[in-house]
């Protein structure tokens, strides 16, 4: 794995966000979700969010180059604006400003509601007592499962990447509601949903300026409530499932004191992810038969993630004509070379001119291994 180039971050953003798109569009449909499985979509988001982190070249990766296109769009942001500063760099800025408020206030907001949930007793009501109990046996969890009530949100959710927390909405549920909340929420805790949300959270402090983190993200909780309402509703009956659906409608119509999230919630969706919940678990064994619908969004999806992987577009520079084939009008005080995977780019004057794939014939030059490296030594035009 190298550092990152500006090829590689163009890359990734570019395939990751046509990856983005797709799984969003692919994702809000029932018959696709029922043909292959709510988990395919997750561990699909998962990847792409997870790719967004890493805009490298890795050792398997094959360089595209691109002499004119890509070319002249680096050129344009390295346009000079405001004195030495270029484009790229004031972009570097905002994003580096916009991140490091995207974490401050993240952090603030888990700091925030964990400080809420100190604040709150644990509940000892004999009932949920036997029903948590009941449940840690089936699912055979060892670790100790709390359970609070606060009337700062609208649905009951879970907290805690280690030791879960359900916390409970001041609504008067029975004890069949209690089992349906509490089997759903554990079902998160279970398959490690948590941490989903959390590296997705991550991602969107880095990726604030992008649309599309933003509506995956909406996208990834609204499938991880579709995951547990196919895994729960599988083992009920029709009438279960019908007051399965009233007590989502029943926490739906609570409205909260104030709002605070930091957890995923049981049924705290806009109402069109509510009514798809309600269908998919009526209708969760009516798949689609078209066999070629879904394999043919598979093999879009894994060659989207294939080529976002494998290949990286990066910009090629002509070596003007003068200095073509001769390393007399290269000096050696103003020429060195970045080498990237295995080809050099050649800088002359703090410009860069073009790749060469051998340096035989300049030994002696200057040669760095990354951009980073030969800014710290030498000056860039």
């Amino acid at each position: 794995m190298s550092q990152p180039s500006y090829g590689s971050v163009l890359t990734c953003i570019v395939f990751g966000s046509i990856l983005m798109l797709y799984l969003i569009l692919v994702s809000k449909r029932k018959n696709f979700i029922l043909g292959l499985g709510p988990k395919c979509i997750i561990i699909s988001m998962m990847f792409v969010i997870i790719r967004m982190f890493f805009p490298f070249n890795f050792i398997f990766t094959y360089n595209i180059y691109s002499k004119k296109y890509l070319a002249l769009f680096f050129d344009f942001l390295r346009t000079k604006v405001i004195k030495s500063y270029d484009i790229m760099d004031i972009l570097l800025l905002i994003f580096i400003i916009g991140t490091t408020v995207s974490l401050i206030l993240f952090l603030q907001k888990q700091y925030k509601f964990y400080h809420l949930i100190r604040m709150y007793p644990y509940s000892n009501s004999s009932e949920i007592q036997n029903i948590i109990y009941s449940m840690q046996l089936k699912r055979k969890i060892k670790c100790d499962i709390k359970v609070i009530q606060l009337n700062q949100i609208q649905s009951p959710c879970i907290t805690g990447l280690i030791n879960p927390i359900i916390i409970l909405p001041c609504i008067d549920f029975t004890d069949e509601e209690l089992q349906y909340i509490f089997n759903h929420e554990l079902e998160h805790y279970y398959h490690h949903d948590l941490w989903f949300k959390l590296i997705c959270e991550l991602m969107l402090c880095f990726y604030w300026w992008h649309p599309l983190a933003h509506q995956l993200k909406k996208q990834l909780n609204a499938t991880l409530e579709f995951s547990n309402d196919f895994v729960l509703a599988s083992d009920m009956d029709e009438k279960k499932r019908l007051c399965y659906i009233e007590c989502l409608i029943k926490i739906a119509r609570y409205t909260p004191v104030n709002s605070c999230t930091s957890a995923i919630y049981f049924s705290s969706t806009p109402s069109s992810v509510l009514t798809q919940r309600a269908n998919f678990i009526l209708d969760q064994q009516k798949t689609s038969r078209n066999k070629l619908f879904h394999y043919t969004n598979v093999c879009i999806i894994a060659s989207l993630i294939f080529v976002s992987l494998f290949f990286v577009f990066e910009p090629e520079y002509p070596i003007p004509p003068e200095i073509e084939n001769t390393t007399v009008a290269l000096e050696k005080n103003k020429t060195f070379f970045v080498k990237h995977n295995n080809v050099y780019m050649t800088y002359y004057n703090g410009k860069a001119m073009g790749t060469l794939k051998h340096i035989d014939d300049f030994k002696g030059y200057r040669i760095y291994t990354s951009l980073t490296e030969a800014k710290k030594h030498e000056k860039f035009k």
